[in-house]
């Protein structure tokens, strides 16, 4: 699903170099701390920066092309990323409505119901934790076959937290999802994922399969 084969990006004294693999239907997670390479991956995974050596591969295409029909094949939540404060969670079901063919509006419905995000009530107004959720969420509609979870159990509380990874864990045994979950997080990673890569100032410090 996801290779990245002698990848280097360097931003100004930083240097990210990489090579790693997400087979499909895997579960994988990427770990370090802010300002480890976290974000550059992501970037790189999907075409939002090029680097300077070494090829990324999505699903089969060169991540740099990636056509919309790959694109429609990947739920991202970024961490950093979001809606409008002045929508609700209907509207965003509508926008999401629009921007993918394979929208499951029942499946939405019913994880907001599960995972209590109200849906006439302002983004605005919500937690920290239920913003969080609803980024997910909003990856996890469309049936992707990729999921790119980026700090996803940021702000929950640590039953939320376990609750949110067993909803990927679910996804991968139901579904076949193979699922990416970038974090600092290594408790839960290391609960919940098969494999996992450790990063720490642009380089894999350790590789290790957790599950197997």
């Amino acid at each position: 699903m996801i290779t990245m084969q002698n990848v280097r990006k360097t931003y100004g004294n930083f240097t990210f170099e990489i090579s790693m693999e997400l087979p499909e239907g895997q579960i994988l997670g990427l770990i370090g701390k802010n300002g480890a390479g976290k974000s550059t991956a992501i970037k790189l995974i999907l075409g939002l920066c090029r680097a300077e050596e070494g090829t990324v591969t999505v699903l089969g295409s060169d991540s740099k092309e990636l056509s919309e029909k790959v694109k429609q094949d990947i739920g991202v939540s970024l961490a950093e990323s979001g809606f409008s404060g002045e929508l609700t969670v209907n509207d965003v079901k509508h926008i999401l409505k629009k921007m993918y063919h394979s929208f499951d509006e029942n499946y939405f419905i019913k994880q907001s119901e599960n995972l209590k995000l109200p849906m006439n009530k302002k983004i605005k107004e919500f937690s920290t934790g239920m913003k969080a959720k609803l980024r997910v969420l909003t990856a996890m509609t469309h049936h992707a076959k990729l999921l790119i979870m980026d700090e996803p159990t940021a702000g929950l509380d640590p039953q939320g937290a376990r609750d949110m990874m067993q909803l990927f864990v679910d996804m991968n045994k139901k579904y076949g999802k193979t699922v990416l979950i970038v974090t600092h997080d290594m408790e839960h990673v290391l609960q919940y994922c098969e494999e996992v890569v450790v990063v720490q100032d642009g380089r894999i410090k350790k590789h290790c399969d957790v599950q197997s």
